[in-house]
């Protein structure tokens, strides 16, 4: 069983989690459906952060009892994707989005407050002591996917030939 799910709209903070939730012994893979199936997932151990499987979220609930739910307003998404030239998403999807349900909600304007951070860690790692050093090392790196926008750029390029 997949240790925990991740979820939310683009820009989303996704990335930062996976490297935030990543620890000696869990890996978090960020946006894996880029590259595997969900087939293949199935029989990971670690975490999974992921913007596209809010779509899957039947999927998700059979697949982890820890099915995280990053909810970010439509506006500040769409603003988040203009400022990188990315496009946007389309609005029945994001009133899909909105429909969803999960384990844990978090709201986006609350996630990077030490509070959230560490009620989550402890959530996803019980296990674990949560190390307020590391997160503070964390908090101040800024992490964006290359591979969505590479997609995107070659997904362009092809369109335009």
């Amino acid at each position: 069983m997949i240790k925990f799910i991740i979820t939310g709209l683009p820009r989303s903070g996704t990335t930062w989690l996976s490297v935030f939730l990543t620890t000696d012994d869990c890996v978090c893979l960020h946006d894996p459906y880029v590259t595997y199936t969900p087939e293949e997932l199935e029989g990971w151990t670690g975490g999974i952060s992921d913007t596209a499987l809010w779509f899957y979220d039947d999927w998700c609930k059979r697949n982890t009892d820890k099915f995280i739910l990053i909810e970010r307003e439509p506006e500040e998404v769409a603003i988040a994707l203009s400022q990188k030239g990315l496009p946007q998403v389309p609005e029945y999807l994001y009133n899909t989005y909105l429909g969803k349900s999960a384990n844990k909600v978090v709201l986006f304007k609350e996630l990077f407050e030490d509070k959230t951070l560490e009620d989550l860690w402890n959530y996803v790692h019980p296990e674990k002591e949560f190390n307020k050093i590391r997160l503070e090392q964390l908090k101040q790196i800024y992490m964006s996917p290359i591979i969505v926008e590479r997609l995107y750029e070659e997904s362009k390029a092809s369109t335009t030939v």
